[in-house]
């Protein structure tokens, strides 16, 4: 239900020897362009667990938790706290690394067939964000129980991506909006971004698959999370990111605007 990135993988993000970094189309500042993407797709779970238990299951992982207040591990190092309002009414607090924290609303419809996950607070850098994500019932089941898929993304978050040279061959990456900057190369290697709330164990390798391309492969503790190709169209003023967590059939698809 929730990621430690919005940027379509957990950092959000992240060849030739002629490929010159000073006309590398990846330099320069995006932006975000939520009309012409495709957020959707990504399936949630929910199902009873021992001792009262909930268990929550989405392509990057799954934890358990209870709706009684009291702060349970889940993914990314963080930890939620759930409590229900009402029989269609859900609150999460959710407590990351550095300290970021946010809130999620749960609501479900009167039928049970649609769920709409209300995420709110404020980003790292100070901004504040507001998203909604509404939930299609796939699968039978009473409250939160059963499969969901997600079918509407809204977000009033203008996201960011700053990419500069690295090096003879790699890049500097930076999401202003969480405090976070990868250095890599491009040579496949699994490279640690810095920043107050990189989760712990947080790796991302990437790959040249073309003159305007490259691949990445986000990594937790070695397992492999998010994989994605990110390519920058030949005008040079749209950059589309395809992919997702490891597990989800249903690609996403990220456009960014060259600012």
């Amino acid at each position: 239900m929730q990621r430690w990135m919005k940027s379509g993988c957990l950092f959000a993000m992240l060849g030739t020897a002629s490929f010159a970094l000073a006309a590398s189309p990846f330099v320069g500042t995006w932006k975000l362009n939520q009309a012409k993407s495709h957020l959707t797709g990504e399936i949630m779970t929910f199902s009873p667990a021992s001792n009262g238990m909930i268990r929550e299951t989405v392509p990057e992982g799954s934890y358990t938790f209870k709706t009684d207040g009291n702060p349970y591990p889940s993914l990314f190092g963080n930890t939620e706290s759930w409590q229900q309002v009402s029989g269609t009414s859900w609150k999460v607090a959710i407590h990351g690394t550095g300290g970021y924290t946010y809130s999620q609303t749960l609501d479900l419809s009167e039928d049970g067939y649609s769920l709409v996950i209300t995420t709110q607070g404020q980003q790292p850098n100070g901004s504040a964000f507001h998203d909604e994500n509404v939930y299609t019932r796939q699968t039978g089941g009473q409250g939160l129980m059963g499969k969901w898929k997600s079918t509407k993304v809204k977000t009033d978050t203008d996201e960011m991506l700053e990419f500069a040279a690295y090096g003879n061959d790699g890049l500097t990456w930076s999401l202003p909006q969480m405090k976070a900057t990868l250095h890599a190369k491009f040579d496949g290697k699994d490279y640690a971004p810095v920043g107050p709330t990189v989760p712990k164990g947080l790796t991302l390798a990437l790959t040249r698959s073309g003159p305007n391309s490259f691949m990445v492969v986000e990594k937790l503790h070695g397992h492999p999370m998010y994989k994605g190709t990110y390519t920058v169209a030949s005008d040079g003023r749209t950059m589309t990111n395809v992919g997702g967590p490891v597990g989800q059939s249903q690609p996403e698809t990220v456009v960014y605007d060259k600012q």
